[in-house]
């Protein structure tokens, strides 16, 4: 035990035998609270007490804690939010920040919020309400234990183990009962359930705790999780499901509890896996308990979609929703309506809607290997990332050849001029009638094509695009074009405004991988790329800074080139069944030659980049019938899709499907801090995706 109080422990004078687990005699019913640091057996002592079936997390340093809503579930585990000097906020002992400290954090226990007594008529006693047990093992015990589990399942928490880390861990535990006994708090710890819970005695403390030697008047059934959960719910209408490996058939109404863990929906033979959305560097506090559904087979064969249930929102899961047929690729066998989803608090709650169709639910037993890219185990945030991305991420490291950060002045000349010569030789963008690169690019057939929005210098948000849903792969493989809609410079943030070292950044790894995928990368003009002094945003001249700060990073030379670069790109991507641009449509109409030399017009030129859907008439502005003439120019299907980007239509989300009402006219923005958006399109078929954001420019820059 921690070497804080392992000299001021006696053992608890009453016991009752709870399920063959050893308790004080004075435990009450739904008392019980079970801590302690990764690996003490929290888990296999709740499930021996038949307690709540998922862990839990608590804000030490918040006001009120003993009211979280995580509480009122019990006897549960629980991982502690705890302040130590040099943090502001609260860390677990297993966050990231915490196990790069390099030395024990030291606990701020003054940071630490203690119930009030609550002595009055009316006020409830919230230090006796509950009791807490820490299990604190002997830190070699929890290595041999951590250890071993690592060749059974994957636990990130596990992760690089060693035995000081785990000392530090048991110490801080050790301190915090300490801390929480002194403070008047119901506290006793133990070793293992092999032995007797302990109690803490100091100097000057005479007489044991009453739950330490006195039976309570009236002794409660202990530990029945049914009537645990009707006592909560004050009803009987929903049956917990707790899933485990063998599948358990659904009727009716049922209840998942959320414990980070991914489960496996059978639809009538089909699976689909419902996995934790757990953003990489998230703290616990912050996650919001969004879920992913994947469709487990089109997982294995490629790139793939995906669906998001976020907290509050509602699902019909079954071919009559269109977007769910189509990003889970439904089969004949799954109900138009199945089941609704409910993602509530975290909780799913799962409502069969045709008993015809057979509905199973299970618990998703896999390796670290086997881990999507999506979606990711409650622990992956605070150690690492599942293996697949991080090989994903570790390739592009190896495509850049460099440091995450802008190239040295050579490097980068090197690189710009080899796209300038690719673009010149591109297979898929036809001559104009001057022999230069032309206006279009003609995506190769058959392929599933990635569309990325406006970037806007958000590094952050591109490699978290090339790391997820087997992107990369794709590419690799040939099997998929990656189109960039233009705009991938020039932050929009406040106070991100004047830097320009994420848009050198952002362009030196577009250009490394249009050098490494040619005729697979297409990156489309945006009418920010540009030294225009024009280009500005808030009254910031971000055209004529950025020209400012490649001239001192690469001088003129590099600025000329630069320019040329401008001067090849492509305006427009098409497929037999969509195009994109960054702007919008021309205002008049044009035939295909003359669209492939739009240099040639320059105000229709400047329309592609600038324009924007007409909602107010104002000058500028496209309307649908200059869509259905680009369509026709482009010879493109009447209701095939036009993909835009250049104008979200609202600060927040990321697409905007058949925008302005006009069937098929989608606005797309990659943009945002909270993570990117993008549109996979197979065929006819679009499908829009969200990725959660995460900081993996830092993770990247942190690889070996």
């Amino acid at each position: 035990m921690g070497v804080s109080i392992n000299k001021k422990l006696l053992p608890v004078e009453g016991l009752q035998e709870v399920y063959g687990v050893e308790l004080p005699i004075g435990l009450k019913f739904r008392q019980l609270i079970v801590t302690g640091p990764p690996g003490s057996g929290k888990t296999y002592m709740i499930n021996k007490l038949h307690g709540w079936p998922n862990e839990g997390y608590i804000d030490m340093t918040q006001t009120n804690w003993w009211r979280d809503r995580t509480l009122v579930y019990r006897p549960r585990e629980v991982h502690l939010g705890l302040p130590f000097f040099g943090f502001s906020e609260a860390l677990t002992v297993f966050d990231r920040e915490w196990l790069e400290k390099g030395e024990q954090p030291k606990l701020e226990t003054n940071r630490i919020m203690i119930p009030p007594l609550g002595q009055g008529l009316f006020q409830s006693n919230w230090r006796e309400r509950y009791i807490f047990e820490f299990l604190l093992p002997s830190p070699e015990t929890i290595l041999a234990f951590r250890m071993s589990r690592k060749t059974d399942s994957y636990h990130t928490v596990d992760d690089d183990l060693n035995l000081e880390i785990i000392r530090r861990q048991v110490n801080t535990y050790a301190t915090t009962a300490l801390h929480l006994h002194r403070s008047k708090m119901q506290v006793y710890v133990r070793e293992t359930l092999d032995h007797p819970p302990m109690r803490i005695v100091e100097d000057g403390e005479e007489r044991p705790p009453e739950w330490a030697i006195n039976a309570p008047e009236k002794v409660t059934d202990y530990f029945d999780l049914g009537k645990t959960i009707k006592s909560i719910l004050g009803r009987d209408g929903v049956k917990w499901v707790v899933p485990e490996k063998v599948p358990q058939v659904l009727h009716g109404e049922s209840r998942v509890a959320y414990d980070g863990k991914p489960l496996v929906l059978n639809l009538n033979g089909m699976d689909v896996h419902i996995v934790p959305e757990i953003p990489y560097g998230a703290r616990r506090k912050r996650i919001e308990k969004n879920w992913v559904l994947i469709n487990a087979q089109s997982a294995k064969k490629g790139v793939y979609s995906f669906l998001r249930i976020k907290e509050g929102e509602i699902l019909l899961l079954g071919r009559g929703n269109e977007e769910c047929a189509q990003a889970l690729d439904l089969p004949k066998k799954v109900a138009k309506r199945h089941l609704n989803i409910i993602n509530e608090n975290g909780d799913l709650i799962l409502r069969v809607l045709d008993e015809e169709y057979e509905t199973t639910l299970s618990a998703l037993h896999r390796s670290k290997d086997d881990f999507t890219n999506i979606g990711r185990p409650l622990g992956s945030r605070v150690r690492g990332i599942n293996v697949g991305r991080l090989q994903a991420l570790q390739s592009v490291r190896d495509l850049y050849k460099w440091p995450m950060k802008p190239l040295p002045p050579t490097p980068a000349l090197v690189l710009l001029r080899e796209v300038i010569a690719q673009i010149e030789q591109e297979p898929c963008q036809p001559k104009d009638s001057n022999g230069q690169p032309g206006a279009v690019i003609e995506l190769p057939y058959g392929k599933t094509t990635v569309i990325v929005g406006d970037l806007h210098a958000q590094v952050d948000n591109l490699l978290n695009v090339l790391s997820s849903i087997n992107i990369l792969d794709g590419l690799e493989n040939d099997t998929i074009s990656l189109v960039i809609l233009g705009d991938a410079v020039h932050s929009e943030e406040d106070g991100e405004l004047e830097n320009m070292d994420s848009s050198v950044l952002i362009m030196d790894l577009i250009f490394s991988l249009m050098l490494r995928f040619p005729s697979r990368v297409f990156y489309l003009l945006g009418n920010h790329d540009s030294f225009d002094p024009e280009i500005s945003k808030q009254g910031v001249l971000q055209g004529v800074l950025l020209c400012r700060r490649l001239r001192e990073l690469r001088g003129d030379e590099y600025i000329a080139d630069m320019k040329r670069l401008f001067e090849t790109l492509p305006y427009i991507a098409k497929s037999d069944e969509f195009a994109a641009c960054h702007g919008g449509p021309p205002s008049r109409a044009m035939t295909y030659e003359e669209i492939i030399d739009l240099r040639k017009t320059p105000q229709r030129a400047q329309e592609v980049l600038t324009s924007r859907l007409n909602r107010s008439g104002a000058p500028g502005s496209y309307t649908k019938g200059d869509i259905k003439r680009l369509r026709k120019g482009l010879g493109t299907p009447k209701q095939s899709h036009l993909i835009v980007g250049h104008t979200p239509l609202s600060q927040y989300g990321t697409y905007w499907l058949n925008a302005g009402d006009i069937k098929g006219h989608h606005i797309l923005y990659s943009g945002r801090t909270n993570g990117p958006g993008i549109f996979l399109c197979e065929g006819s078929k679009l499908t829009p995706l969200e990725f959660p954001s995460e900081p993996l420019l830092d993770l990247m820059n942190s690889l070996d």
